[in-house]
């Protein structure tokens, strides 16, 4: 008899590093890696139904074209992957499917997702009825909303012809609802409590900004969490993409000619190991005007998960 595969979520927020934590874990031998099948599912049922509603209700031209923008194709030809396929059949029924199909030469799975694109513990019914462990990534919302500005920041950069927008108009909450950066940290927590009461135990969680000062102790603590033999050799890794062609994922999220790609994932895919992040206490008054409140009502739910993280130092104090 075959070893029983074995799956491990990781569910987290944008900006928080993840793609990096999902290239690390590739390196796995025999690893099976899903990056964000539920975002591509969300992306279907969400972002297209409501992408004309938004824009017809937007006042000023440069941002109705700013949403535009972000959903051109490009032109140029790329190296596709039997892995990869069109997100345009990548539902949650069909997502769910393929979860529930393991393939037997791979005896470990992770898959990487957004909290948000299952709505927290809402959407429960879109999970895998299989066995699984579920895994959380948080990061210091300070951090997490910061890096979204600037994200969005670089998308507008790289929108050929479109200076004439200024960043400061766009506001992420109001403008992009397909993007709900509100309950970023909401769905996240309400997933992990969710999985807290139905495991009967605090799951693992991982904090970016420790994993990133001290890789050689947390990736250790996780592997061992999640039942993979831990090496030395899983703190560097080979920096070009072309480990990306062995994760399952939509052909647009893997397109290097994208901005999806460009913008969001080009950096943390083209990484080596992980790196030491500034030791600088933000404040919430650094952030833009329009992001404050969302980091703010976010902290407490941090800082809850926070103290459950697994820590550097089994001594320290929580928080």
């Amino acid at each position: 008899m075959g070893q029983e595969p074995r799956t491990v979520f990781l569910w987290t927020t944008p900006r928080s590093l993840s793609t990096v934590f999902t290239k690390c874990i590739s390196f796995v031998d025999n690893v099976q890696i899903w990056f964000e099948p539920y975002g591509c599912a969300f992306g279907n049922k969400i972002y297209h139904s409501i992408k004309d509603n938004l824009k017809s209700e937007m006042n000023d031209s440069s941002l109705r074209g700013f949403v535009d923008r972000q959903d051109e194709e490009p032109t140029s030809t790329f190296s596709s992957s039997r892995n990869w396929f069109e997100e345009d059949i990548m539902t949650y029924p069909w997502v769910k499917a393929q979860l529930e199909t393991p393939d037997p030469k791979k005896p470990f799975r992770f898959i990487k997702n957004m909290a948000y694109n299952i709505n927290g513990d809402i959407n429960f019914e879109y999970l895998p009825d299989i066995k699984c462990q579920h895994t959380f990534l948080i990061r210091n919302p300070l951090r997490i909303y910061s890096s979204c500005k600037v994200t969005v920041a670089a998308s507008k950069a790289s929108s050929n012809g479109f200076d004439d927008i200024d960043l400061k108009s766009v506001n992420l909450v109001k403008h992009f609802p397909y993007f709900p950066i509100n309950t970023f940290y909401d769905t996240l927590y309400k997933l992990w409590r969710a999985v807290k009461t139905m495991e009967g135990r605090v799951p693992v969680v991982i904090d970016a900004e420790e994993l990133c000062n001290k890789p050689d102790i947390l990736l250790g603590k996780y592997f061992e969490a999640v039942g993979l033999p831990w090496s030395e050799k899983y703190l560097s890794w080979d920096a070009s993409g072309d480990i990306t062609k062995e994760w399952k994922t939509s052909k647009e999220r893997m397109n290097p000619h994208s901005k999806i790609y460009k913008v969001w994932y080009k950096t943390a895919i083209e990484s080596s190991r992980f790196i030491p992040t500034e030791k600088r206490v933000l404040s919430v008054d650094e952030l833009p005007r329009d992001l404050r409140e969302c980091a703010s009502k976010a902290m407490p739910l941090y800082k809850e998960m926070f103290e459950s993280r697994t820590k550097v130092n089994d001594l320290e104090v929580a928080y």
